[in-house]
């Protein structure tokens, strides 16, 4: 993880959104989602789906290609809620892409699933501990910013 990631600051906490995707995009690339799990709280179920939805189509002879997940206009806010976590507001856009299946028997390459082009406002939310840095706890849609675009 880049140092300004672990940064407690506005700057780092958006370094540290950025990273997360990174994160998940290598893992989506490679399979090895454990980068992705070391900065996701056990409590953040967007980010436990991923890791499984990853898992699952790097289980079998399955793998994706494009479909990165980006994330656009971070803005951290340094104000800690009842609950000790942070929140960012940010535009998660997916490129489009592909997950491909090998049927080794037909020696046949197929696309099991078409990813899609598409673009949505997130709140991400993140606990901060000294010693251990940003840790993921949830990223939920952002209906304030989506009425303000309707």
């Amino acid at each position: 993880m880049p140092e300004e990631a672990k940064e407690f600051s506005a700057d780092g906490y958006e370094a540290f959104v950025e990273y997360w995707f990174e994160a998940h995009d290598y893992g989506m690339q490679s399979g090895d989602t454990t980068s992705l799990d070391d900065v996701s709280n056990e409590g953040c179920g967007f980010c436990l789906s991923r890791i499984d939805d990853i898992d699952g189509v790097n289980s079998g002879a399955q793998w994706v290609f494009g479909g990165e997940l980006i994330a656009d206009d971070i803005s951290a806010s340094m104000v800690e809620d009842d609950q000790g976590l942070y929140a960012a507001t940010f535009t998660m856009r997916q490129v489009p892409g592909s997950v491909y299946s090998y049927d080794a028997a037909e020696n046949e390459v197929t696309v099991v699933e078409e990813i899609v082009e598409s673009e949505r406002a997130l709140l991400f939310f993140a606990f901060y501990d000294e010693s251990n840095g940003w840790d993921a706890a949830a990223v939920v849609e952002d209906s304030a910013v989506e009425e303000e675009s309707s």
